[in-house]
């Protein structure tokens, strides 16, 4: 890591255009911060609170929000390629399934109510955990189920 704030209290910070690439925000309180335009990608924030965060047009990619609280958060036009979401919430959080489709990991994630996980590109999305949202239920029309996509859920298919 080049820059260590783990556990560091950060609520409400003004961060804008922050460079954070490769920084380990473990812990971290980013309860309604801003971080509009800043540079995430390759970042930890494993149980990080983002409650109410600002990512709007951040750069977060191969970024670990393993565990995180991304509830309420603001992820419009945030690039996600290769964001591991893995037992993180994102509830009523604002990010499109478009978005969602470049995440890796979507492991137990709680997803924001209407999320389309299967119309979402790349190979099968494989779910674990022992609740499935709503979010998370979908479709099975094969209208959205494109090119054989399908999601998996605990070794079902669903």
């Amino acid at each position: 890591y080049t820059l260590s704030l783990r556990k560091a209290s950060l609520r409400r910070t003004n961060l804008v255009q922050a460079n954070l690439r490769r920084a380990d925000l473990s812990g971290a309180n980013l309860e309604g911060a801003n971080l509009q335009q800043a540079n995430l990608s390759e970042a930890t924030l494993r149980n990080a609170c983002l409650f109410k965060a600002s990512l709007r047009q951040a750069a977060l990619i191969m970024t670990c929000f393993r565990g995180a609280d991304l509830d309420d958060a603001d992820l419009n036009e945030a690039k996600l390629n290769g964001t591991d979401f893995t037992r993180a919430s994102l509830r009523n959080a604002d990010v499109s399934d478009r978005q969602l489709q470049n995440s890796c990991c979507l492991n137990s994630t709680t997803l924001p109510s209407g999320a389309q996980t299967p119309a979402l590109g790349g190979s099968d999305w494989w779910l674990f955990g022992d609740e499935i949202t709503a979010a998370q239920r979908h479709d099975r029309s094969p209208q959205n189920q494109p090119n054989g996509k399908r999601i998996i859920y605990r070794g079902r298919r669903v």
